[in-house]
């Protein structure tokens, strides 16, 4: 049994005008595969060869760092206009002029600036993927991968965590990623997709993510003056996932959005394993309201390993109110009126939810909180 047809068959037994009848009802099939193919090609696609940038069209617009020689970043950004001139938040904005051609590509600062990481001298190569979302460059040495961010919504911070709550059957797994958007609202619809890879790259079961959004204030310790600075509000714009309670093995861990537009951005994070917290139980924790309208609370300072602690609020709706972050050894606050009323007019609540948690961070670039513990809530009258 023959398994292919030869030229020779082609012409076997046939006349010249068969012939001839023959060859163009192929040749439409013959031009055909010779333009799919390509010339001196597989036919295989140019994503392996990528096509240098059109510079004056690709390449415009605003860019946010994924890695710096291989190392997770998400905060160095770089903006290049039509007009040759760009920016980017190095040391707080440097400016740049820039060229470019099929070849070569040259970036310069033309400000003042003598800081070594900004005084780019050039670049020796620089890339855009074919779909114009992904640009690396290597200057100085240095190589670059920024993803394209053309509408400016960035990741702000991010944790994966343990927590240790003083009922233990709530023990799980949690994520947070928080977003902003160059002072605009952020919304949910801004982001089609949310995963999380080991450093396998197999990704970890999220089985709830709700996005959260509302005004809250934060508190933070002055050692100097030996009191809390408050500050805000702020508005929360992220997802609060849970991850479940199977056991996550240390390691590195990133997100990966994809954005509505189809850019994408991405955090990964160090995990050192599973942390047992110390927990402030909720009985322990007392309250009074003062005669000049403040909030005094009081608990037994904690010990075990920990780096700090937070005074969390909700309101009935669980909608975040305040995080006030104390040293290790605090074991009261006092919340003064005017942030009472302040708050009382950003959610208008009926009672509060009060939680005491103790924190550990990673000690690595990222400072990954990923380990709390967490009293169960002490529901105080508004």
């Amino acid at each position: 049994m023959k398994t292919a047809f030869t030229f020779s068959d082609f012409l076997s037994g046939v006349s010249w005008k068969s012939f001839v009848k023959r060859l163009f009802t192929v040749l439409p099939f013959l031009i055909f595969g010779l333009l799919m193919t390509g010339c001196g090609s597989s036919g295989s696609s140019n994503d392996s060869n990528p096509p240098s940038p059109t510079y004056n069209t690709e390449i415009i617009g605003t860019w946010i760092s994924s890695t710096i020689d291989g190392v997770h970043d998400t905060h160095k950004t770089i903006t290049f206009h039509s007009d040759k001139t760009a920016e980017s938040n190095c040391s707080d904005m440097t400016e740049y002029t820039w060229s470019g051609s099929d070849n070569t590509f040259t970036l310069s600062v033309s400000s003042s600036n003598d800081m070594t990481e900004c005084s780019v001298a050039g670049c020796t190569s620089i890339a855009i993927d074919s779909a114009g979302k992904v640009l690396t460059t290597e200057c100085d040495d240095e190589i670059t991968v920024y993803n394209k961010n053309s509408d400016g919504l960035v990741i702000d911070s991010g944790y994966l965590q343990y927590r240790t709550y003083e009922t233990p059957s709530q023990n799980k797994n949690r994520g947070w990623l928080n977003f902003s958007k160059s002072g605009a609202t952020v919304a949910e619809s801004d982001i089609s997709s949310v995963v999380l890879k080991n450093s396998q790259g197999t990704s970890v079961t999220i089985i709830t993510s709700t996005f959260v959004t509302g005004p809250y204030i934060l508190g933070s310790w002055n050692a100097n003056a030996s009191s809390v600075v408050y500050s805000g509000p702020y508005n929360n714009f992220g997802f609060s996932m849970d991850l479940g309670t199977t056991t996550l093995p240390s390691g590195l861990y990133t997100y990966k959005i994809t954005k509505q537009n189809g850019e994408s951005l991405s955090l990964t994070l160090n995990y050192p394993g599973q942390t047992e917290m110390p927990v402030i139980t909720a009985s322990s924790i007392s309250y009074e309201w003062l005669s000049d309208g403040a909030l005094k609370l009081t608990w037994p300072s904690p010990s075990g390993t920990f780096d700090r602690q937070v005074v969390y609020a909700c309101d009935q709706n669980y909608h975040d109110i305040f995080y006030i972050t104390l040293p290790k050894t605090a074991d009261e606050l006092v919340i003064p009126e005017n942030i009472i009323d302040q708050l009382e007019s950003l959610v208008h609540p009926d009672s509060i939810r009060v939680q005491i948690q103790t924190r550990l961070y990673s000690d690595t670039p990222d400072k990954n909180n990923h380990a709390r513990g967490y009293s169960n809530p002490v529901v105080i009258p508004w």
